[in-house]
């Protein structure tokens, strides 16, 4: 998004037909889930509905960018049912792939999950809850739309997950406009990691810069030379770290053998001198 606080999507193609101004005096109370059953970009999705009559509010693209092709205030012609058309705002997410899977990339899943969140802060629909404010193309149709991203799907609880997660955040304000996670020295940074809830301190913040500065800065000597310089390795400290590592195993690879027949020798020698006794 270009600004999740305003709810200013990448891109703009708004439809001509196929959607109906205005919302028939009703409010809007829900937001509904659809998959496009394709591969489909804004552009693409808007001229597939030149012929067809259907259209969403918006589309998740499979790189996560987002397109709206009708304005919240008008009605998409979206669910298959008019009262839920007028009080839904419709997101679309492209597939990445055909039939029978209809596979859904993580971009397009984390992008349409913080859009819902958006849109729920935006108009005063609370927390994205499933069944509350957050519903199912299928819900209100015969079909399996959005397929692995409904209820009971695959991709559901990530996509709940990260609605909340976002939401959680546009409301405390520790997110930039375009979704960046603020951090501060005095509130933790919430992210993600392999699916859970990881909190950041300061400590711990502190800690990660140290192993930064580690892996990605020059290793300096704590010796200096006589014009009074600290003198700087080409490596880091854990690539100075691993040559000398290197080094010792050079060490025991070549010299230790060429020691140990030394001391064979001279133990043969001194043998050979007490039996000449």
């Amino acid at each position: 998004m270009k600004d999740y606080y305003t709810v200013t999507p990448h891109k703009t193609k708004l439809m001509q037909k196929h959607y109906t101004p205005g919302r028939g005096g009703r409010k809007i109370r829900y937001i509904t889930r659809h998959h496009t059953a394709g591969i489909l970009n804004t552009n693409q999705v808007w001229d597939v509905w030149q012929t067809r009559q259907a259209s969403a509010h918006y589309i998740v693209e499979v790189d996560g960018q987002t397109g709206q092709l009708v304005w919240d205030r008008d009605t998409a012609w979206s669910n298959g049912n008019q009262q839920s058309n007028q009080e839904s705002i419709t997101i679309e997410h492209s597939n990445n792939g055909g039939a029978p899977g209809w596979p859904i990339s993580e971009a397009t899943i984390i992008g349409g999950a913080r859009l819902a969140a958006a849109l729920c802060r935006f108009y005063g629909l609370g927390r994205p809850e499933f069944g509350k404010n957050i519903r199912d193309h299928r819900e209100f149709y015969g079909t399996s739309c959005p397929h692995h991203l409904a209820y009971g799907g695959k991709y559901h609880q990530q996509w709940m997950n990260e609605a909340q997660r976002f939401y959680d955040l546009l409301e405390k304000k520790l997110v930039t406009p375009t979704g960046e996670v603020i951090a501060t020295e005095t509130n933790k940074t919430e992210t993600k990691a392999g699916g859970n809830e990881v909190s950041f301190t300061e400590e711990d913040r502190k800690m990660l810069r140290e192993v930064h500065h580690e892996l990605t800065y020059r290793f300096q000597s704590r010796y200096k030379d006589e014009n009074g310089i600290q003198s700087e390795y080409r490596e880091t400290l854990v690539g100075h770290n691993l040559d000398d590592n290197r080094k010792l195993e050079n060490i025991h690879a070549d010299i230790l053998p060429w020691i140990i027949d030394v001391l064979v020798e001279i133990h043969e020698g001194v043998k050979g001198v007490k039996d000449g006794e």
